[in-house]
C-alpha cells in the first residue's frame, strides 16, 4: 500500500529486503524491525489517500515529536501490502535548527514515545517480546538523553533532571532491562549506577568522563 525507500540519511543498511510484504508477513520479527526510527519517519513514503480519508487517519494537532510514527502505524493498521524499494528517491537535508535537532525534556519525548508504541503494539495484540523489545529501546534511549543532560548543563540541573527519572515510573524498567549495546566499561558501570538508583555517582561519573575526554582527546 506504500512505497518506501529504505536507505536512511546515515546510510545504515536496509530493513528489509526489497519486495512486497503483505499482511501475512506481520510477524514479530517484522514488528520489531518497524521499531527502527527509520522505519516509521513520513519522508521516505508514498500513501494512498483512500486508506488515509476511508480510516481518516490524521496528525494529531499539538503533538510536536513522533507524529510521523503516529501517522504511519496508525496507516499500517490499516494496509494489506506495502512494498519496500531500493531506490534513494527522496533526499533529505539535516536541519541543525528544525524541531527534533533542539529537543528539550528529552525523558518526556521518549516517554510519549514509549506510551504510543505500546499502545500500538497491544492494540494489534503483537506478542510479549516486542513489548519486551519497545521497553529495552526506551531504557536505551532514556539512557542516552541522561549522558547528554549531564553533559550540557551544570552539575546540579543534571542531578536533578536523573533524579527525575529514577523517580518515574519506569525505573522499574532499569531493574530488569540487560542492554547488549553496554559493552564498554564506562557504559558497563553508568548503567549499573542507573540500576542500583545513584544518581549522584551518576552525574560525577558522566562528568568525569567528559573530564578525562577532553583532557586526553
Amino acid at each position: 500500500d506504500y512505497y518506501c525507500d529504505n536507505r536512511d540519511e546515515k546510510n545504515l543498511g536496509n530493513l528489509f529486503e526489497p519486495k512486497i510484504y503483505y499482511r501475512s508477513d506481520f510477524d514479530t520479527e517484522f514488528y520489531n524491525k518497524i521499531l527502527d526510527t527509520r522505519f516509521y519517519s513520513c519522508w521516505n513514503k508514498l500513501y494512498k489517500k483512500e486508506i488515509i480519508e476511508k480510516n481518516k487517519i490524521r496528525f494529531i494537532p499539538g503533538v510536536k515529536y513522533a507524529e510521523d510514527m503516529i501517522f504511519v502505524f496508525e496507516y499500517l493498521k490499516f494496509s494489506d501490502s506495502f512494498r519496500f524499494i531500493d531506490s534513494a528517491l527522496y533526499f533529505y537535508n539535516i536541519n541543525p535548527d528544525n524541531a527534533t535537532s533542539v529537543v528539550k525534556n528529552g525523558f518526556d519525548v521518549q516517554h510519549f514515545i514509549y506510551d504510543c508504541q505500546m499502545k500500538y503494539f497491544k492494540d494489534i495484540n503483537a506478542e510479549q517480546s516486542v513489548l519486551d523489545h519497545i521497553e529495552d529501546i526506551f531504557v536505551y534511549k532514556t539512557t542516552c538523553t541522561i549522558n547528554s543532560e549531564i553533559t550540557y548543563n551544570s552539575f546540579f540541573a543534571a542531578y536533578k533532571y536523573v533524579k527525575r527519572v529514577l523517580s518515574s515510573e519506569f525505573y522499574p524498567l532499569y531493574l530488569k532491562a540487560n542492554y547488549t549495546e553496554f559493552v564498554c566499561k564506562y557504559d558497563r558501570v553508568f548503567f549499573t549506577l542507573l540500576k542500583k538508583k545513584k544518581a549522584l555517582a551518576v552525574v560525577l561519573w558522566r562528568k568525569i568522563y567528559d573530564l578525562r575526554s577532553r583532557i586526553f582527546k
